[in-house]
């Protein structure tokens, strides 16, 4: 089975390269991704990840305060 990954990105082309590259991988897939902090607290609370690929600058939430939130949720 799979790893689920989440990447969160400002930049679609970086989201499209990371994606390719997790991708190639047999036992990875990257199967959502989002261009802000607040779009992935969103699917980060009603969908379920094996993991988070977080930039930490990104507009109106950046990676570290996604991160904060998500820990403070006892995530």
């Amino acid at each position: 089975m799979k790893s689920n990954i989440l990447i969160v990105d400002d930049s679609a082309l970086l989201r499209r390269v990371e994606c390719d590259i997790i991708n190639s991988d047999n036992k990875l897939q990257a199967t959502d991704t989002c261009k802000d902090g607040m779009e992935a607290l969103e699917k980060l609370r009603t969908q379920k990840y094996d993991a988070v690929i977080l930039d930490i600058m990104m507009p109106v939430m950046d990676g570290y305060a996604v991160l904060k939130q998500l820990r403070a949720e006892g995530r």
